[in-house]
This record gives C-alpha cells, structure tokens and sequence, in this order.
C-alpha cells in the first residue's frame, strides 16, 4: 500500500514536470514580455494616457491573449527603443524595417506584417520634385531612420547624386512635419504610412520623390529568453491572421486606407421647406384648374 502511495507520488511530480516542460515548449514565457512602443501611428500608437494602439499592437494583444502571455509596454522615442532591444532591456520591437544590418543585430519574425517606404514631404508652394532638387537643403529626418541611415537611404541616395543636405534630426515624424510647417526645414522624410494617416494635420505636402521599400515586421532581442520560440509562435498566429479575410489584421487594414467618406445629414429645414413648395405648387395647380372652367 505505502509502495503504491509512492509511485502514485512520483506519478504526480512527473507531471507537473512534464506540464511546465510543455508550456514552455508552447512559447509561453516565464516572464513578462517588455513591448517598447513609440509614436509611430498608424502602426505604434499611444494616447494620451499613455495607452498603447496601431496596427502591431492590435496583433501582440491578440496573439498574447491566445498564447496566454503577459504585455508590459515600455515607452520612449525610436532611438531609445533601438538601443534598448540591442541591450535585452526590451523583448519585443514592433514596426521595425528589415535589413541585413539589423538581421544581424536582432531576430526577426518570418512574417511581413505591411510594406512601407519613404516620401519627401514639401511646402505647398516648393520647387522640390526629384532628388537633385534637394542639394543645398535643409531636410528634417527622424533620428536613427532606416531611410536615412540603411543602403538605399537618403544619404547613400545622395552621394549618388553628389548632392549635399543639411539634415535635422528629430524625436518623432511629427516633430518632422511640424519642422516643415514652421520654416525650420525646406523638406521632411517620414514614411508613407505616417504621411498617408496624419500627413493631412500639417500644411506640408507628399512630394513626387519616394525611396527604399521595405518590409516592415516585429524584432526580437537575442537576449530575451525563449527568443526564438517568440519568434514562432507569432509567426504562426500571424499567418493565420493573414489568411483569414475576417481576422483583425484585415480588419484593420481594411478601416486604415478605405476612403473616408462623410456623411452629411440634410437639415429638417429643407424637408419642411420642400413640403410647403410642394404644397403651394399643389394649390395653384387646383386654382388655375377651376378658373380655367
């Protein structure tokens, strides 16, 4: 009996064994998992309590709460968030272009989540339409962007031309525009999404010049515990996503760049107006046939 107890016993620790290997087999971290989010909208988003949003954060919530997961959401500029991912004091990097450079330095999911590139954006009344028109300029950028900082990037772009531009750096796309607007730039580079979503809340216009499409997706840090098991889990939910027409992937893509159109409701006054024209158009209608008789 007392044998029987034992084995029983060690059944039991056998099992709990077995159950927290497998959920760590399934990619369900230990730990909290550290987002750093920072304002990039229509892909990273916060308000203005501090609650986070935009295209990739709708997927880590939903993928998290599938999983089972834990979010923690660490504010702070681009630059900062780069620098944080490097050093493992992050785990996750939503809305991060890929390139050889960064594959490198992080682990990137297999999935692309949205295509972006980059766009000049110019006062309304500018004389900048191509490249060579930028030489001699002063260009607001955002500080450590990929479009000026990768192969392909503005600065590569303009050795090319042997153009040289005065480039400002900036925290934020908005501060970018903002520069723009106020005269303190004669041109600002942010991406299309950025521009396509809020480009309409400043006065500088999307210019005809355009450069480096890139694949846009969610990075790692190598130092964040079962990485790689990360790496796939959000991988799969991700394409599941992407093949189903109805899931919140689409769903949001589809309210981010179907046009807008605005309803306008018609004032009572018209209809009431309507109803008296109607009306005395009625009575002389009936007046003129009886005096014609």
């Amino acid at each position: 009996m007392q044998r029987c107890a034992v084995n029983k016993g060690w059944l039991l620790l056998l099992f709990i064994i077995l159950l927290i290997t497998n959920n760590t087999v399934l990619g369900q971290p230990s730990d909290t998992l550290r987002i750093g989010i920072y304002n990039n909208p229509p892909l990273v988003t916060t308000d203005q309590k501090g609650h986070p949003g935009g295209l990739f954060i709708e997927i880590l919530q939903q993928i998290a709460t599938q999983e089972g997961w834990a979010l923690s959401f660490v504010a702070g500029t681009w630059s900062d968030q780069l620098h944080r991912l490097s050093m493992g004091k992050i785990d996750l990097l939503p809305a991060i272009a890929i390139n050889d450079t960064r594959r490198q330095r992080f682990l990137f999911i297999d999935q692309t989540v949205i295509a972006n590139w980059a766009q000049i954006f110019v006062p309304e009344d500018s004389n900048i339409q191509s490249v060579p028109d930028l030489n001699g300029k002063r260009i607001a950028v955002l500080r450590d962007d990929v479009y000026i900082t990768g192969d392909s990037g503005l600065n590569e772009i303009c050795k090319s031309f042997y153009i040289i531009c005065e480039l400002t750096e900036y925290a934020t796309y908005d501060r970018v525009l903002r520069a723009v607007a106020q005269g303190k730039a004669d041109a600002g580079l942010v991406n299309r999404l950025f521009g396509a979503t809020r480009g309409h809340l400043y006065t500088p216009i999307a210019s005809p010049i355009v450069l480096m499409p890139l694949d846009i997706r969610l990075a790692i840090s190598r130092a964040s515990p079962n990485a790689e098991i990360i790496q796939r889990r959000i991988d799969h939910h991700l394409a599941i996503m992407k093949a189903d027409d109805l899931s919140i992937y689409h769903q949001y893509l589809s309210n981010l760049f179907e046009p807008r159109v605005a309803v306008l409701k018609t004032p009572n006054w018209i209809f009431q107006a309507a109803l008296i024209a109607g009306l005395v158009i009625a009575a002389l209608l009936i007046i003129s046939q009886l005096l014609s008789k």
